[in-house]
């Protein structure tokens, strides 16, 4: 009965939303199309920064980024960094056809994760993952469900 009952507690704590994801910005090195690094040092100071690994492919990726464009007046306040693993070719697609209203927007800058760093520095659960950390670094959400962003849009003000 003991060990039924600690099976059950450890799987409530694996599918509890936050659990093993990064709690603390890490560092990390990214790459923009022009081949220039991009690292935590490069992110503005004193502004709540959203994360957003996808990959191209991925349906739930499409729909959540383009809900986040459409949110885009909540995230205004906010760094918003489109990481992914694949090529620039994929990406520019991607970011074309699912985040034109996020595309040139000042505080939108898409990254590319040719090392893989994201996933073992992040920890993210599944794609799309959707983290946001406050201003001073502290993970204040995180989602991977494209039909949560209005989550994301609630947690701003905490993040700010």
């Amino acid at each position: 009965m003991k060990l039924t009952t600690c099976v059950v507690a450890f799987c409530l704590l694996l599918t509890h939303r936050g659990f093993g994801q990064a709690q603390v910005l890490p560092d990390f090195t990214f790459y923009r199309a022009d081949g220039q690094a991009f690292g935590r040092k490069d992110l503005p100071v004193g502004k709540p920064v959203l994360f957003v690994l996808f990959d191209p492919t991925c349906p739930h990726c499409q729909r959540a980024v383009r809900h986040i464009g459409e949110q885009y007046a909540a995230f205004r306040k906010a760094e918003i960094c489109l990481v992914s693993m694949e090529n620039w070719t994929a990406i520019n697609g991607f970011v074309a056809t699912y985040g034109g209203a996020l595309k040139g927007r000042p505080n939108v800058v898409v990254l590319r994760d040719s090392a893989g760093e994201f996933i073992g520095k992040f920890k993210p659960m599944k794609f799309p993952a959707m983290m946001l950390f406050s201003r001073d670094g502290r993970l204040v959400d995180y989602e991977d469900n494209e039909n949560t962003v209005f989550r994301l849009v609630k947690m701003m003000a905490v993040a700010e």
